[in-house]
């Protein structure tokens, strides 16, 4: 009677995800929740597509992948029509347990940074990239010849889920019997072969007992029920192979599905396997942050990796066909990816491009900050020539301390008179109230002793108040004094920033700051921190922030729009390039050597 009710229960899932028309509330709850997830992932989704290389440098196929490949040839008959791509290749090593980190194809503190555990792994890959063929058919069939997983040894019995059981699942099922009985060497090496729409079993040719020899792969719903699945010889599931379990883009908006699919994912299939050595591969196409395919990677409770269809593009509003690196250019070629893109933007589906091909969850096109108005600059000749700078620090401070606390961000910047703006430093971490404080003071001593005048940015908004105190505080215990930044307009001698009194909200003041300073080509950011834990943080930030909200912290965008609230002195006069500024009486040596304390006294050293 209870399997009754679970199939029951399994089936009304089906017609739901199929039939499911969101609501505006369900559309705006999701959206909510997938910014939200975004903002407290763990891992970093947007950068590890900004350094994708389609390359993979430091990967070179292992042997048992090879094997595969070669393998199936001989199972159909000849070569293939387009070769591999080397992604393919990757797919199945992470699979086999021969991936280590530095084969990764992201940056260098990315792949550093991921976990693997080859019991757990989500594959995200784009569409066209035949990642179902690869692992929902070749990969059956290679365990059905070979009877073992590289680094997992034998296996007997597989579940293979989709969306629904009548009909993804179902079509693997009918796509793998195809296969097999067009196959002449299938039939060779099999002593038998058995097909049906909701399981394959296959018996190898050999001298041992059939329970050495047989391989079982059933095909389910991803809400059919999973625990106590068996063989018929009382196996239980060394394999969990997920593909596409999410239908549509609208079953995403459903609380149900969602609730119902992560309660599969996290927990049914789990309590499936057998009790050592059960693992799980899901691989699908994202549909939003928040759902739980692509929270698996998020929260890193699975090995992930994200292979989109190319390199990430500059600028996704304009993508040239010279520019494009393809993940598989045998199969689509930077003309094939570029009428892709071309079709999209003329077709107004831009948006689900580059969520389906690119990965992008949030698109390039929804992004405030396009790529091509980050811009990065070796700041040694703004600091050999700071004399014909003005130097501010804005700041974004925590109001927390410990573990928990919000980021606190100080960046120092060096305007110009053609009113361009050149940040010379930045911090943006989590720390305490006073290293905040003591920080901040200890930068701005820094450009004060090379004879700059220093201006600090702090909001005092409600409890921020505080923030003003605190500073003077330290200011007389340390004996040595700034200037706070003043708001623009402002004529009182009120210390500090009202950021909430220009009546605008802190998106919108971001906005203004990105149309005035960033769209312009009148901000630049410092080459030498390009890699620095605090720049990357910041960047993953700015990127972040779409036309509506901010889809990670708003602490390094604050960085910026203080920029917009102040009220700004520019100098009236240029530097000469190459040019050092002579401290009086000393002498130019003495300048090259203020110059070396400055260049090596950066804030980001205190990270060490």
């Amino acid at each position: 009677m209870s399997n009754n009710l679970e199939t029951e229960k399994a089936e009304k899932l089906d017609k739901l995800a199929a039939e499911f028309v969101p609501s505006e509330e369900d559309i705006s709850r999701t959206e909510k929740d997938s910014e939200t997830a975004l903002r407290q992932s763990e891992f970093p989704w947007e950068e590890a597509l900004d350094t994708y290389d389609p390359y993979f440098p430091n990967y070179s196929p292992s042997r048992d992948a090879i094997t595969f490949f070669n393998l199936m040839r001989l199972v159909q008959g000849s070569d293939f029509e387009v070769g591999n791509s080397k992604a393919q290749y990757f797919m199945l090593d992470l699979i086999f347990g021969n991936v280590t980190n530095n084969m990764y194809p992201y940056s260098k503190e990315i792949n550093e940074s991921i976990e693997i555990d080859t019991d757990r792994i989500a594959i995200c890959c784009s569409r066209g990239l035949s990642k179902s063929t690869l692992i929902t058919n070749f990969l059956f069939i290679y365990i059905a010849l070979m009877g073992t997983l590289p680094n997992a040894g034998v296996q007997k019995f597989w579940l293979a889920l989709g969306a629904s059981s009548k009909g993804h699942a179902r079509n693997m099922a009918i796509s793998l019997r195809a296969i097999c009985e067009d196959s002449e060497y299938m039939k060779s090496a099999m002593e038998h072969m058995h097909f049906t729409e909701t399981e394959a079993t296959f018996l190898r040719k050999g001298n041992g007992s059939e329970d050495s020899r047989y391989f079982v792969i059933r095909f389910m719903g991803i809400f059919t029920p999973t625990r106590g699945q068996k063989s018929k010889y009382n196996h239980r599931p060394d394999m969990a192979l997920l593909d596409d379990c999410l239908p549509s883009h609208t079953a995403a908006y459903s609380p149900t599905i969602m609730s119902s699919l992560t309660t599969a994912i996290h927990s049914d299939l789990g309590n499936a396997l057998k009790a050592r050595g059960g693992k799980i591969i899901n691989i699908f196409t994202p549909f939003n942050y928040n759902e739980p395919n692509t929270s698996s990677i998020l929260n890193r409770s699975f090995t992930p990796v994200l292979i989109p269809v190319a390199k990430a593009f500059d600028n996704p509003e304009e993508v040239k066909q010279k520019e494009i690196i393809s993940s598989w250019e045998q199969m689509h070629t930077p003309a094939s990816v570029h009428k892709m893109w071309r079709l999209a933007k003329k077709s107004k589906t831009l948006s689900l491009f580059m969520q389906e091909r690119m990965l992008r969850l949030t698109s390039g096109a929804d992004r405030l900050v396009p790529d091509d108005a980050i811009q990065w600059c070796d700041m040694e000749l703004i600091r050999q020539n700071i004399h014909a700078y003005n130097v501010y620090i804005t700041t974004d401070y925590t109001t927390t301390s410990g573990e928990d606390s919000d980021f606190s961000g100080i960046a120092t910047w060096a305007c110009s008179n053609n009113e361009d703006w050149f940040m010379l430093d930045l911090t943006l971490r989590k720390r305490g109230m006073e290293q905040q404080y003591e920080e901040t003071l200890d930068e701005a001593d820094k450009w004060k002793r090379r004879g700059k005048h220093v201006e600090i940015g702090v909001e005092i908004d409600g409890n921020q108040s505080a923030h003003v105190h605190s500073l003077e505080q330290l200011m007389m215990k340390k004996s040595v004094w700034h200037s706070f930044a003043r708001q623009k307009g402002e004529t009182s001698k009120r210390k500090g920033i009202l950021s909430k009194s220009s009546g605008v909200i802190k998106h919108e003041r971001f906005r203004i700051a990105v149309q005035q300073f960033m769209l312009p080509g009148k901000m630049w950011f410092p080459e030498h921190l390009k890699n620095t834990a605090d720049m990357t943080e910041f960047i993953q930030q700015i990127k972040g922030a779409t036309h509506k909200d901010f889809a990670r912290s708003d602490d390094g965008p604050d960085l910026i729009s203080q920029l917009s609230m102040i009220n700004v002195i520019y100098p009236v006069e240029g530097a000469e390039l190459g040019e050092v500024k002579k401290q009086p009486n000393r002498g130019p040596m003495w300048a090259k050597l203020r110059y070396a304390e400055a260049a090596n006294e950066t804030a980001y050293g205190s990270y060490a």
